[in-house]
């Protein structure tokens, strides 16, 4: 067996194969310098085993405009390439126009592997046979030998014939054959595309594929996957093409999606600078969404489709309902076109509720309505945010701070109120702050006696704010213990980037 050099270049792992090779690969061309990167652009040619010879062998089929093969390889875990025979169909040496590569090893197992690259030329109409000696270790006693054996045809092949043919849909009619020429598709009402794999003989026949809408309009193909099927009986038709070009069979399909039906209209929306958390509550219960802080232009109706608003927070909250039977999703639409998901979506007429980070300018949302029975709508809001974020809190609580317990607050908590006053019986309270992510808040308490209260954090421990922080992200809460009986005094300070800043003041009165 003459052997062929081996040259050191880089390359990286393939994964694993049977017999004595982790894995091999043959892609058509011919390689004249080492690949820099694997797997190679080039086609992948099918292999199929050989138990016609006497050493492991593969086999596989080439067509007549195929002159160059290149093999990546890796030999079986510490095995190592000793020689290589390339033979012709007519006994020449193909190793006379041939390359060869020791790549970058790989690890298995704690072990380097090698990969093993070889390129050859000058193929001849017939059977070409690549033969591989792989030994363990320095010795040549424990060696082994596999064979590539590859047939080119003679001629540009004028055939080709379609063996499998799944349209990637459950309800097709009749079942594949090769004779059968039309077939009947059926999809649901939400099902715009389908990806069908035709499989041919030889390998190298292609498949063209084109389609007509059921309102006329071309059907897009991107590699097997056509897309743009819409409502009503559309076509799909599937060309096999031989080597030469030439036309050999075409295969045509009607395929029918079921029309759309079911209510996809939104029942409600709501925008909301600041969570309403006791709000959502009671509405939810109600079956309904009460209005939110933050206005809508138009007002919403289920007919109308597209709003704008303003605002000058960093976050809003967005929550939407739509029938029974309908989901709803929403998406951020980024660069013109790309939309990102936010937020899970809400099935089944469910209360839809996320927060939406928005950027300084326009930022455009979608909101997409499907019912069950495949009918399916889009609303579009149009957020501005402008200007500096204000520097007020969103929500104010007093809680309980051994239990959690929400305590009365006088006067009911607003935004434009700066004073409040709570009576308590325990030592313990939590104050439970809201605002703006973009803003800074700062809270201290002194007793009747002019002392500092002692704050106590983190709150984690307390299971009433934790959950408080589960369901509202955007909250923090102070925790102070051993607060005197009588009258004490809790300051939460809300500072803005451009020096401004309210004070919010708590009187809070702990009873003996």
């Amino acid at each position: 067996m003459s052997a062929l050099l081996l040259a050191t270049g880089s390359g990286i792992a393939i994964s694993a194969a049977a017999q004595n090779l982790r894995s091999l690969k043959v892609h058509t061309d011919f390689l004249a310098q080492a690949p820099t990167e694997l797997p190679l652009a080039s086609r992948e040619i099918p292999l199929r085993p050989s138990s016609e010879y006497t050493d492991d062998g593969y086999v596989m089929d080439v067509p007549a405009s195929v002159t160059g093969i290149t093999m990546v390889f890796e030999p079986d875990t510490l095995r190592e390439v000793r020689a290589v025979e390339a033979k012709s169909a007519s006994g020449t040496d193909l190793g006379r126009n041939a390359n060869a590569w020791r790549l970058n090893r790989s690890v298995h197992m704690g072990i380097e592997e090698q990969i093993v690259v070889l390129s050859f030329d000058d193929l001849e109409p017939g059977t070409n046979t690549v033969r591989v000696q792989q030994c363990l270790g320095p010795s040549t006693l424990d060696c082994d030998i596999w064979s590539l054996t590859v047939n080119r045809a003679a001629e540009i092949s004028s055939g080709g014939t379609l063996v499998a043919l799944n349209f990637g849909a459950e309800e097709v009619v009749p079942e594949f054959h090769e004779d059968t020429t039309q077939y009947a598709v059926e999809l649901p009402a939400g099902q715009d595309r389908l990806a069908i794999e035709a499989t041919v003989e030889p390998w190298w026949a292609r498949v063209e594929m084109s389609g007509v809408a059921a309102d006329g309009s071309p059907l897009s193909v991107d590699g097997n996957s056509i897309s743009g099927i819409v409502p009503g009986t559309n076509t799909v038709e599937v060309n096999i093409v031989a080597e030469d070009g030439s036309m050999v069979s075409t295969y045509l399909a009607s395929v029918t999606r079921a029309i759309p039906q079911g209510d996809a209209s939104l029942h409600a929306l709501q925008l909301s600078e600041s969570p309403p958390s006791r709000g959502i509550m009671h509405s939810a219960a109600a079956g309904s969404l009460l209005a939110g802080n933050l206005g809508l232009t138009p007002a919403f109706a289920a007919d109308i489709e597209r709003y704008t608003a303003r605002t000058t927070a960093s976050r809003i909250t967005l929550r939407a309902q739509a029938a029974p039977r309908s989901a709803v999703e929403v998406g951020m639409i980024e660069g013109g076109s790309n939309l990102r998901t936010i937020g899970i979506g809400a099935d089944n007429g469910q209360f839809y509720s996320s927060t939406l980070s928005l950027d300084h300018g326009i930022n455009t949302v979608e909101i997409a309505v499907e019912a069950n029975e495949g009918n399916r709508r889009t609303y579009l809001l149009d957020i501005e945010r402008y200007g500096s974020v204000s520097v007020v809190l969103w929500d104010l609580r007093v809680l309980e701070g051994k239990t959690g317990t929400v305590l009365d607050i006088l006067p009911e908590f607003d935004p434009a109120i700066l004073s409040y006053a709570a009576r308590m019986r325990s030592s313990e309270v939590m104050i439970r702050h809201e605002a703006d992510p973009e803003i800074e808040i700062g809270v201290v308490g002194r007793s009747a006696s002019g002392e500092d209260l002692s704050v106590h954090s983190p709150t984690s421990s307390f299971l009433g704010a934790f959950v408080t922080a589960l369901l509202n992200p955007d909250s923090n809460t102070t925790r102070f213990e051993d607060l005197p009986p009588g009258l004490n005094v809790v300051t939460v300070s809300v500072s803005g980037g451009d020096g401004k800043m309210t004070v919010y003041t708590l009187n809070l009165l702990v009873e003996e």
